[in-house]
């Protein structure tokens, strides 16, 4: 559709005033956001830049982006998220691990530049995150692409996977796509993609045992205090600590979507 990207000096100004009201995690958010500024030719990396040079002890999440605006501008973007003030989190859904079926889905990326992408991010950031979406059962998806999907999977080792089964949308072309994948064939799939997905959650959690780190406290959960780790990852505390802390934690277990840490003392902003 039509880009519309908000000016850069409207997001700086709200940026300020949310640090001024004590905020300390900030989120950039769109539908896609490194489509940003290529309405006006104001590049995403460079509001960053202008967003972390903000006074104050935060951190900000950059939001769900297309593998395209990666493999396009790539470098400048890991640059801009190796500032502290930038989670080391990645959000780029590949949605299928086989080309044909991307080609189908009018994505305008390959399976080989998402894996070529994420695997500069890790180059970059050995413990950084990287989150990815995937649909079961793409209209014509063979079980061998969707073995290609889990392959890919595998290679990138993604912190998290957002799933979801196909479901036609009225109007729209893949909705008269044929043959539909139903009832236990898809389940089976989107069964073996969670399986996947757990494994590979937890085997990621896990390289952050025994780490100390910083955290900030984000919201009480289960009646106890949730944080987000440098790489944004969910870090259930034991210990006393309320939303908006900073603690130094170590971390002792991993789980399938989170992390566990121990509270080791509180830091000054």
């Amino acid at each position: 559709g039509r880009l519309a990207s908000f000016r850069p000096g409207d997001i700086l100004d709200k940026a300020r005033r949310a640090l001024d009201e004590g905020v300390a995690e900030l989120w950039l958010t769109a539908q896609d956001t490194g489509a940003y500024g290529r309405d006006g030719d104001y590049p995403l990396w460079r509001l960053l830049d202008r967003l972390c040079a903000l006074e104050g002890d935060f951190r900000i999440r950059l939001g769900m982006m297309s593998p395209r605006w990666m493999w396009e501008d790539g470098p400048a973007l890991l640059d801009a998220l190796a500032h502290p003030n930038m989670f080391r989190f990645l959000h780029v859904p590949v949605q299928s691990g086989a080309d044909r079926v991307l080609s189908a889905m009018r994505r305008d990326y390959t399976a080989d530049q998402f894996a070529r992408v994420c695997a500069a991010f890790r180059e970059r950031f050995p413990l950084g995150a990287i989150m990815t979406d995937v649909i079961v059962g793409y209209p014509g998806e063979s079980e061998v692409e969707f073995g290609q999907t889990l392959d890919l999977l595998e290679r990138v080792g993604p912190a998290a996977v957002n799933r979801s089964r196909f479901s036609p949308r009225p109007g729209t072309a893949a909705a008269r796509l044929a043959p539909l994948l139903e009832g236990p064939a898809l389940a089976a799939r989107s069964r073996r993609l969670l399986e996947a997905a757990h494994r590979l959650g937890r085997a990621y959690h896990r390289r952050w045992v025994g780490r100390r780190e910083r955290v900030l406290v984000a919201e009480m959960r289960w009646g106890r205090p949730l944080a987000h780790n440098e790489a944004w990852r969910p870090t259930v505390l034991a210990g006393q600590a309320a939303p908006g802390d900073w603690v130094t934690v170590v971390h002792t277990g991993a789980a399938d979507y989170h992390l566990h840490a121990e509270v080791q003392k509180k830091t000054d902003p």
